[in-house]
């Protein structure tokens, strides 16, 4: 048999061998990551949202693509840079949101930016007691669903004000908000009305009306754009879900507004 024919059919066969046999010392071999996917596709092509992106090592035996979201530290280095995250006010997890002032207590006043808009997290207002004291939060006192509300403590209107001597004109409660999982971050700390439009001053003299404060959020937006720096190292297509900013309103106070003469 001629040389050449005896090559073309050896040659074929070491190489299918390399690639079947990593364990000789070959490396096997693997084609490089798929292009065919646009550069942003949605969470149902995505098919599984991973918590995590897996390691390299496992990468190998997976097909299609990698979805994942942003950790918490890129989150909060971007909410940092957008303005959004003051401590009192906002917290990224459960752990931090337990290391929230409790408001009412707090002196150090921030003045409201903007009057009152309707809410779409509803207030499930319940005294635990009038005036009561709280210490150090526990993790089971937080909520533990999207847009439920937990109340640390509320004073009626009529109650003195620590420290002061004066009174308040309209009942108020802290609170804690868990937005849900699309929003970051997740926790917000309040001052919320105890009742809707409750009138205030004795005589009558006006109505109480929920104040807030606004702050720059991130949310999800359900789209995941490719990331070609991580699908080069995981030889995977690998896509992050894009975040958008918007502007949420955090309840700062209660404030007894005046009828017009």
């Amino acid at each position: 048999m001629d040389l050449k024919v005896k090559l073309l059919v050896v040659l074929p066969v070491i190489f299918l061998f390399m690639e079947v046999v990593p364990s000789l010392g070959f490396r096997r071999y693997k084609k490089p990551f798929p292009t065919r996917l646009p550069n942003v596709i949605t969470k149902e092509q995505c098919g599984k949202v991973w918590p995590k992106l897996p390691s390299k090592r496992f990468s190998r035996f997976l097909r299609g693509p990698v979805c994942t979201r942003p950790n918490d530290t890129v989150l909060f280095e971007k909410l940092k840079d957008i303005g959004g995250f003051n401590p009192r006010y906002v917290a990224i997890n459960r752990t931090e949101a337990m290391k929230f002032p409790n408001l009412l207590a707090d002196r150090n006043s921030v003045a409201v930016t903007r009057p009152p808009k309707l809410h779409t997290v509803k207030a499930s207002v319940s005294h635990y007691s009038v005036g009561k004291k709280i210490g150090k939060r526990e993790a089971d006192n937080l909520p533990r669903a999207a847009g439920t509300i937990l109340d640390q403590q509320c004073f009626d209107a009529g109650s003195i004000v620590e420290g002061s001597g004066l009174r308040r004109l309209c009942s108020e409660c802290s609170a804690i908000t868990q937005l849900p999982d699309d929003i970051f971050p997740r926790f917000i700390n309040e001052i919320i009305c105890e009742e809707s439009s409750e009138s205030c001053g004795s005589p009558l003299i006006g109505l109480c009306q929920q104040r807030n404060l606004e702050f720059r959020f991130l949310q999800f937006t359900g789209n995941f754009r490719r990331n070609f720096l991580l699908s080069l190292i995981l030889n995977l297509d690998v896509f992050v879900e894009d975040t958008v900013e918007f502007d949420q309103d955090v309840r700062g106070c209660c404030e007894c507004r005046t009828f017009t003469a």
